[in-house]
């Protein structure tokens, strides 16, 4: 009978209505953490559409002026030949902005070789954003460089990278790519702008993972930094000073040499 009382009393109901409260505000913050986690994807996609549109542009118009002089000078064998040569350069153009964009962004298959060729080509998926900002990409790495390592998490992790610079660094400033990777050594890759520098709670937040106390329009974008450091084993150095810039630095775990696939 006392039980029943107590079930009845206002101490319960109170502890009823705060329990549903807190529930209510739990599914709440989910929906609204999955909102701005759908408009982030969205908004990185809309630029990577921007950035291949803006690549497969000029050599698709290269291409349609191809078909238009062989159909007024088709019967002349220097310009089929000059024409036929330009259908190559073009098609193969397009390829390679396929290529690059399926690399970085397709299912990640596991450690393979990455290049310093991989790294500059991310300039098709950065640059016309890079463009639009006014601000100069600049690539200091040997195109031959070859580290074992996961390839398609470190390029993910680098395009993220890469666009918050850019968004970070005002017009004519620049963002300078470096590739360093010895025998002795683990590999590192950089990234360092000359924006307004970092705030304090991201470097700590980029440094150890935790994203929990940062606000949600900016922990979902670190997040996916630092998840995807976390899972492949590396660690990142940040080095920044306000109003001089920042420069991030991937470490990547030493692994055996492995085969191109």
């Amino acid at each position: 009978e006392d039980d029943r009382r107590l079930r009845r009393g206002p101490e319960f109901t109170r502890l009823e209505h705060a329990l549903a409260l807190r529930e209510q505000s739990e599914s709440e913050r989910a929906a609204t953490a999955t909102k701005i986690a759908q408009q982030e994807r969205d908004a990185i996609l809309a630029k990577l559409a921007a950035s291949i549109a803006h690549e497969v542009r000029n050599p698709l118009s290269g291409l349609k002026n191809g078909v238009s002089t062989l159909r007024r000078y088709g019967q002349d064998e220097s310009v089929r030949q000059q024409t036929i040569a330009l259908f190559d350069q073009g098609l193969t153009a397009i390829e390679r902005v396929v290529d690059v964009t399926l690399s970085t962004y397709r299912h990640r298959s596991g450690s393979r070789i990455l290049t310093g060729r991989d790294i500059s080509d991310l300039q098709l998926l950065v640059g016309p954003e890079a463009e639009r900002a006014s601000v100069k990409l600049v690539w200091q790495l040997d195109p031959e460089i070859r580290v074992f390592t996961d390839a398609d998490a470190v390029r993910q992790i680098l395009i993220n990278l890469l666009l918050n610079a850019i968004r970070a660094t005002p017009p004519k400033g620049k963002v300078t790519i470096t590739l360093d990777a010895s025998e002795d050594g683990p590999a590192s890759v950089t990234v360092a702008d000359t924006g307004r520098g970092m705030p304090a709670d991201l470097i700590a937040s980029l440094v150890t993972g935790n994203v929990d106390a940062l606000p949600q329009e900016r922990s979902l974008g670190i997040w996916m930094i630092a998840n995807l450091v976390d899972q492949i084993g590396a660690r990142l150095s940040i080095s920044s000073e306000e109003g001089s810039g920042t420069a991030i630095t991937i470490v990547m775990p030493k692994r055996s040499s492995g085969t191109d696939e």
